[in-house]
């Protein structure tokens, strides 16, 4: 495939603040990028692989606006294109029988429309699907190119699962495309040739990310029922419980959900009072200003692209507020922090289907009897990241953790960069999504155990989307966290994220991209480096790695996972409940902007 670079008003209007400080472009401004397909390969479906699905030459299946199937030949750009590619998962129970499934909108299947026989895509996985959601399944003749209906599930919007609609009576029938659309005829003769093409995007899953070859786990898909039950309002209402908990010195910065100019107006005056005040008492902050108003603009810019999230919905905020406190403790030091409300959502499709073995329920059993994790739901989290800066540790074990990845398994010594490592989140990418450790709760790389998608995220048992490795550097499509367009006109890698401890997140030095600043400053072993004026800061980076089977493989790492930055002095860093960092929306105190004169006393400190 070939992809186009951005145009130059596309990064204009996309590029936040100076070119150092830049961040990724979002999903919707990748969609608008020309995109040029090269040549089709015809092929027989295989399950879980994506293909286009052609009635004749240059008029494709196409999925429209509230599911309306529509016949198109243009693929100019990536939009033109993913609205067109869909996924066959062959269905158990069926011999080679599969759905249809949207790469774009992975929520939608292909059905048929009620007491019709015209098709239509159908919500099937999410919180808004209704009684008439389901999905049709299919059998693909490649010698005589028809596709036939074997038979239809339907939805139960009580459980959120599936089963065999009895009252299906197009069973044996065959799709012909007419009138702009598709249909069922009960006639052989009357079917169209249906062609499928390999999809000229390539989101396959990349090697690194399994390297010994982890069979395709069969289990049982954890209904999300349980997991879809979180408002929204709860967060973006004037009238929930975030803004009523918000001291009113911060409600400016959060008057409108996204990038708004009002509200960046209060923070460009929140981070000014916060350099006088740290001036004021000798101290400073950790990077320059612009680079805090880069993050902020880019977060806030980053909107829901994809239909692939249960309870999410097309257009949605990633992060609806960023803002800057700038609270004293009882001594009258002040520790501002710029504050993340995000539902922990990426803004493109996620492809959790791909995995080979997700996370288990954990509820019962070994892994071979629980149900796993496909599906990814909407998170409240309130993530603080320190702008004072606190300095850097000289060894790691200087800072005290009370819970590591290493102590949870009760491993044997030595402690590494690796699993000196917090149990759960370790830093917060752009998107809203939290970055986790390369390494999960089992001390093996998540890569290694076949757990992550191709974009290095995956859900655990709360059905929230987390980051263990960089998709970038393992499958360079365009698709990722930031992709190859976000380093044209730059003099540095891309701003990313930040780690919890302050210190600021940087995508790879790439090789395409030679003589960026600080690309001959070798990486220490947490992957950061100080180079300019700019100061300490992390990159993404790749390390190699044997696995436990001693198949070499590159470990592809956002984040090591033990901090640089000194924690010791930041004030409630700590989840004291769990011994993890604090990233809950459910924190109450005045560094997150707590109304501490309408807030009950917080519980003492175990």
């Amino acid at each position: 495939m070939t992809a186009n670079s951005h145009p130059s008003s596309s990064i204009t209007q996309a590029r936040h603040d100076s070119p150092v400080f830049s961040t990724p472009f979002g999903f919707q401004t990748i969609l608008e990028d020309q995109f040029s397909p090269g040549d089709l390969v015809a092929a027989e479906p295989v399950t879980r692989e994506r293909y286009l699905v052609s009635a004749e030459p240059g008029a494709y299946l196409a999925i429209g606006n509230a599911g309306k199937v529509e016949v198109s030949g243009t693929l100019s750009t990536y939009q033109d294109t993913m609205v067109k590619i869909f996924q066959a998962v062959f269905e158990p129970g069926t011999g080679r029988g599969f759905r249809l499934d949207s790469e774009l909108h992975a929520l939608w299947s292909l059905d048929i429309e009620a007491g019709s026989t015209r098709l239509a895509f159908h919500s099937n996985w999410g919180a808004a699907t209704g009684s008439g959601g389901g999905y049709l399944t299919f059998r693909y003749d490649a010698a005589t190119k028809r596709l036939q209906v074997i038979g239809r599930f339907r939805y139960d919007p009580k459980t959120l699962t599936h089963s065999p609609d009895p009252s299906f009576t197009s069973a044996g029938w065959y799709v012909r495309s007419e009138n702009g659309g598709f249909t069922l005829v009960a006639q052989a003769d009357a079917a169209s040739p249906i062609t499928f093409y390999r999809s000229p995007i390539d989101v396959s899953m990349p090697q690194d990310f399994n390297p010994d070859g982890i069979p395709y786990q069969p289990n049982a898909r954890v209904s999300a029922r349980e997991y879809v039950g979180k408002n929204r309002d709860d967060v973006e209402s004037l009238n929930g419980n975030f803004h009523r908990n918000l001291a009113a010195a911060y409600q400016s910065q959060v008057a409108a959900v996204g990038n708004d100019p009002g509200t960046a107006q209060a923070a460009e005056r929140a981070l000014d009072q916060i350099e006088t005040t740290l001036a004021s008492e000798g101290a400073r902050l950790r990077y320059p200003k612009p680079l805090y108003r880069a993050f902020r603009t880019g977060a806030l810019s980053t909107v829901l692209g994809s239909d692939d999230i249960a309870n999410g919905s097309l257009g949605m905020h990633t992060v609806p507020y960023v803002y800057f406190t700038n609270a004293a403790d009882a001594q009258g030091v002040h520790h501002p922090f710029m504050v993340i409300a995000s539902y922990a959502v990426a803004d493109k499709p996620n492809r959790l289907l791909d995995v080979s073995r997700p996370p288990g329920d954990g509820l019962e059993g070994g892994y071979a009897e629980q149900m796993v994790t496909r599906d990814a739901t909407i998170q409240f989290y309130l993530t603080k990241i320190p702008l004072r800066d606190y300095g850097l540790v000289q060894v790691m074990t200087d800072n005290k953790l009370p819970r590591t990845l290493r102590s949870d398994e009760h491993a044997p010594a030595p402690d590494t960069v690796y699993n000196y490592a917090s149990t759960s989140a370790v830093g917060l990418a752009v998107d809203g999504v939290v970055i986790y450790p390369p390494l999960n709760n089992t001390l093996g790389s998540a890569q290694e155990n076949a757990e992550i998608t191709s974009t290095g995220i995956h859900v655990g048992r709360g059905m929230g989307l987390h980051y263990h490795a960089d998709g970038h550097t393992a499958s360079p499509n365009d698709f990722n966290l930031y992709n190859g367009n976000d380093y044209l006109g730059q003099k540095h890698p891309p701003l990313i994220g930040f780690g919890l401890d302050g210190v600021a997140l940087f995508g790879t030095y790439e090789s395409a991209y030679p003589g960026m600043d600080g690309s001959t400053v070798p990486l220490d072993e947490y992957g950061g480096h100080t180079h300019d004026a700019l100061g300490y800061h992390y990159h993404s980076h790749l390390v190699k790695a044997k696995s436990s089977k001693g198949v070499p493989y590159i470990l592809h790492v956002l984040m090591t996972g033990a901090w640089k930055g000194n924690i010791g002095a930041i004030p409630n860093f700590w989840d004291d409940q769990k011994g993890e960092p604090a990233y809950s929306l459910s924190q109450r105190h005045r560094y997150v902007g707590e109304d501490e004169s309408a807030a009950p006393p917080p519980p003492p400190r175990k």
